[in-house]
């Protein structure tokens, strides 16, 4: 299954996701820091989360791709399903991937394994990754069974057919270092992996333009993530520290 997955079939939404995630870690942020210069910005680890998935409601959301609503306890989270290639979509940082099947004292699954568990549990696993984890068999299937339920409503059944991808980041600041998209196992480990780097444009800049509904083109997407002005590369970043803090640390109490 997994060596006849074709990721390239995507390209187009895989683009736009990428600007989406550009746009919330850079401009998004800029503009936040701009208007809430406080002392302290404690909530810059959820915002940039919101900003993301905003964007995707935004630049992402089309006849044929959806952005589902789900909740664990007060936390809100959004995923993506591509109808047209039968596939559900994450958007994290690696680092909250990767912490995921660490942590071992869970009362209840994480909604990626719980994902995982039920789309991609045909996906053959990496016999090196099989014995890391084992927190992860920690729950049954019917309690897998019963969450997915939960998260997906009756908008992807288990009986579908759907795989599930994970579009993980890392950033430097407010740049978006490396984005990649994976198809990963029941574990979470990284079955295949392909890189979105190419979708990353220098300087990325201020992205002003609004979606008002109608069909995106390619060119339309790609004038999402143009170089912009070296006067912008220039200009002053309020509160820019700010940004700088352990990677992934918006998204620890996910994990």
């Amino acid at each position: 299954m997994s060596e006849s997955f074709n990721f390239s079939n995507m390209d187009k939404l895989f683009e736009r996701i990428t600007a989406a995630v550009v746009k919330g870690v850079g401009p998004d942020i800029r503009d936040y820091l701009a208007d809430n210069p406080d002392e302290t910005h404690n909530a810059l680890k959820l915002v940039r989360g919101d900003k993301i998935n905003t964007n995707l409601r935004n630049f992402v959301v089309s006849d044929t791709v959806e952005l589902k609503t789900f909740k664990r306890y007060a936390w809100e989270g959004r995923i993506l399903i591509d109808r047209e290639h039968k596939v559900t979509i994450a958007i994290c940082t690696k680092q909250t991937l990767d912490a995921i099947p660490r942590k071992k004292d869970r009362t209840s699954p994480h909604y990626q394994m719980t994902i995982a568990n039920i789309e991609n549990a045909d996906i053959e696993p990496i016999c090196a990754q099989m014995t890391l984890f084992p927190g992860m068999s920690q729950f049954s299937n019917d309690v897998y069974a019963d969450d997915f339920k939960t998260i997906m409503g009756e908008d992807v059944l288990a009986g579908d057919g759907y795989k599930h991808l994970v579009v993980v980041y890392e950033t430097s600041g407010s740049d978006v270092t490396y984005i990649a998209a994976k198809l990963i196992d029941r574990n979470l480990a990284t079955v295949k992996e392909y890189s979105l780097d190419r979708f990353l444009k220098p300087d990325f800049g201020d992205l002003t333009a609004e979606f008002n509904g109608e069909e995106t083109t390619q060119n339309d997407v790609r004038s999402l993530v143009t170089v912009k002005t070296a006067k912008q590369k220039n200009e002053e970043t309020p509160r820019q520290d700010e940004l700088v803090t352990a990677k992934g640390q918006e998204e620890e109490k996910r994990a």
